[in-house]
């Protein structure tokens, strides 16, 4: 099975910094794990790997209602959990 290499980001605040697009150019997946900002954050991930993401108090709008505030998934027969809050996951 191949090495898969993940990228990890939250709090872009609708700020996606030319270094990320530079540090993220070579992963399998990114996980963003809150306050994204836009869905404009997201497209422009999603043109480097797939993105799993959840939303934060930041993220208001049509947009964001369709993101998780967790997610569980599986990754390459590895289980992952996404969560910023735990306080907000048991509300």
């Amino acid at each position: 099975m191949k090495n898969t290499t993940i990228g990890l980001i939250a709090d872009t605040h609708n700020l996606l910094r030319p270094e990320v697009l530079s540090h993220f150019s070579n992963v399998d997946l990114i996980i963003h794990a809150r306050d994204i900002g836009s869905p404009d954050i997201l497209a422009q991930l999603s043109q480097l790997a797939t993105v799993i993401a959840v939303r934060d108090n930041v993220d208001k709008g049509k947009w964001a209602d369709s993101l998780p505030l967790t997610e569980f998934f599986e990754w390459q027969s590895k289980f992952i959990y996404v969560i910023h809050d735990l306080g907000g996951a048991q509300s």
